[in-house]
């Protein structure tokens, strides 16, 4: 998946996989996904996908700092 925040392009197929986490069962509607990567240029985000009652009702891509890749997913 790709998506341009701003000025930047954030792209699943050309960044690093740092980590991967679930919330609930699969098909559960408000069940999702998020995997954590790093771009070349040291960015992170996160690609979220889940349920149609879950924050990622359609697969997304959100910027995160450094600092909340570090607490909210213990990597970095």
């Amino acid at each position: 998946m790709e998506k341009r925040i701003g000025r930047v392009v954030y792209n699943t197929e050309t960044s690093t996989l740092l980590c991967s986490r679930s919330d609930g069962e699969y098909g559960d509607a408000h069940g999702y996904e998020e995997h954590l990567y790093k771009t070349k240029k040291g960015k992170y985000f996160v690609h979220g996908v889940g349920g149609t009652e879950s924050k990622y009702p359609e697969a997304d891509i959100c910027e995160i700092s450094e600092e909340d890749a570090r607490s909210q997913f213990g990597v970095v």
